[in-house]
């Protein structure tokens, strides 16, 4: 977000196939957002494994016409794979393992760690 000029605005969804591992059904609570037709959208993404959520997203906010879109994620085990994303800015690249903290949990635990950590 530092790295943004101009103006920024935010919205927030929950888009989630996990419970634990990732079962490939997807949860989805669709943001109120304003109209992004003609806006720059970039989607900023904890996690991906096998793709399925961060393409489910992709597409739901494709159907809002933006004027681009890009992806932004945190965490990808490319390993996990199971439908191509395109990720335009990427913080690392890490093995098939369950890791918590930073914002991420398991079972609504762990998200205030203030690192990552693997879960055991």
């Amino acid at each position: 977000m530092r790295e943004l000029d101009g103006e920024v605005k935010v919205s927030f969804t929950t888009v989630s196939s996990y419970s634990g591992k990732s079962s490939g059904e997807i949860s989805y609570a669709s943001p109120n957002l304003e109209d992004i037709s003609n806006s720059n959208v970039i989607i900023v993404e904890d996690i991906v494994d096998t793709g399925k959520t961060l393409d489910f997203l992709i597409n739901q906010v494709k159907l809002l016409n933006p004027k681009t879109l890009q992806t932004c994620v945190l965490l990808d085990k490319p390993s996990r794979r199971e439908i191509p994303v395109t990720i335009d800015y990427l913080g690392h690249t890490i093995q098939d393992l369950f890791v918590v903290g930073y914002g991420m949990d398991f079972k609504d635990r762990f998200r205030n760690l203030p690192y990552i950590g693997v879960l055991d």
